[in-house]
């Protein structure tokens, strides 16, 4: 197992000092925090009845924070770093209710609002635009704000069989409102212009090449293969000649390698996680090492989150190492000659 020494280093070198890594883990959300220069990470508990946790990595070790104020029992919600205030943001998410009788089934609750980590505290900032979970996420280093396309859903699935333990699929769905498109001013959510199809699940992340936001994939009560280019004004869907699996993924850009990387499931082999660069024009299938397809495995998609960590200086994923084993655990994107390599714990 490699660790890293904290610090913007290119070199992973060898250490057992890896703290306990967040347990009992349904699903989570993480970001880099420029404020306490750590990986933020909001843990939700698997019963949604327990309240939700926060910890930090500085790139050896996992410690778990007590804010003066947790945010609300939801999945699905994503983090990255607001260029206008410097600070972690947080936004999305899905309320669920009472999911484990099984006659209830997740309903798409409540506006939860969009939340900033002010370095040791959460601080409520907005109403979220729409109350879709897992919102394609990421900062435009074009315009200098974030940009977000998240579908708005409303209502509740309920089970077609009546009395505990009668649950019949398929399950009637909620109703898809429409899918928005927005750009963060600092203080509150704005039209962007445009908008790509509806989807949950998405990769997305800032190219540096063509200078333009790029979102991969995602799920439309199914899986879809699309590649969509945001310019600062509008959407546009591309028609690269390679195209990686289509269905949920996760996406970041490498801030010192120059480019975005991406994990997908292809579905005719779901053991595999697939990795990909984009080119500025076109995906590439890097055949490198690879981390476990339970990386990406999750309630409603991927079960990980991929972000660039300035202070391991390599974009991280944080994952299930084994579906045996609901404990967190991380690896680093070192470039197209070595692939993945695990950080721990």
């Amino acid at each position: 197992m490699l660790t890293a020494t904290p610090g913007p280093t290119t070199t992973l070198t060898a250490s057992p000092a890896n703290g306990q890594a967040p347990a009992v883990v349904d699903d989570h959300s993480a970001g880099w925090d420029p404020v306490s220069r750590r990986v933020i990470l909001q843990a939700w508990p698997a019963d949604m009845t327990s309240a939700p946790t926060t910890w930090a990595w500085d790139g050896l070790l996992w410690s778990q924070l007590s804010p003066q104020h947790q945010l609300p029992a939801q999945r699905e919600a994503s983090m990255a770093v607001d260029p206008v205030s410097g600070r972690l943001l947080l936004m999305g998410g899905t309320s669920l209710s009472s999911p484990a009788d099984p006659t209830v089934q997740p309903q798409w609750g409540s506006n939860d609002g969009t939340w900033l980590w002010t370095g040791s505290d959460w601080n409520r900032v907005a109403d979220n635009p729409t109350q879709g979970g897992h919102p394609a996420l990421a900062a435009d280093d074009a315009t200098g704000r974030l940009v977000v396309n998240c579908p708005n859903i409303l209502g509740v699935e309920t089970p077609s069989g009546v009395g505990p333990g009668q649950l019949t699929l398929p399950m009637p769905s909620p109703s898809w409102a429409g899918q928005g498109s927005f750009s963060w001013t600092g203080s509150a959510w704005v039209a962007a212009g445009g908008s790509v199809p509806l989807v949950l699940n998405a990769a997305v992340g800032y190219d540096p090449i063509s200078r333009r936001v790029i979102q991969f994939g995602g799920q439309i009560q199914g899986n879809v293969d699309q590649t969509a280019a945001f310019d600062g004004s509008s959407w546009t869907l591309l028609q690269p000649v390679h195209v990686p699996p289509y269905g949920a993924a996760v996406g970041a850009t490498d801030a010192a390698l120059g480019y975005l990387v991406v994990l997908a499931n292809p579905l005719d082999n779901p053991n595999l996680a697939t990795t990909w660069t984009w080119n500025g024009a076109d995906w590439i299938r890097q055949v490198v090492n690879e981390p476990p397809a339970t990386a990406l495995e999750g309630y409603r998609g991927p079960n990980s989150q991929m972000l660039w960590d300035p202070a391991v200086n390599r974009v991280v994923l944080i994952g299930r190492s084994s579906n045996a084993s609901p404990t967190l655990s991380v690896w680093a994107w070192t470039g197209t000659d070595q692939g993945w390599q695990i950080l721990g714990p």
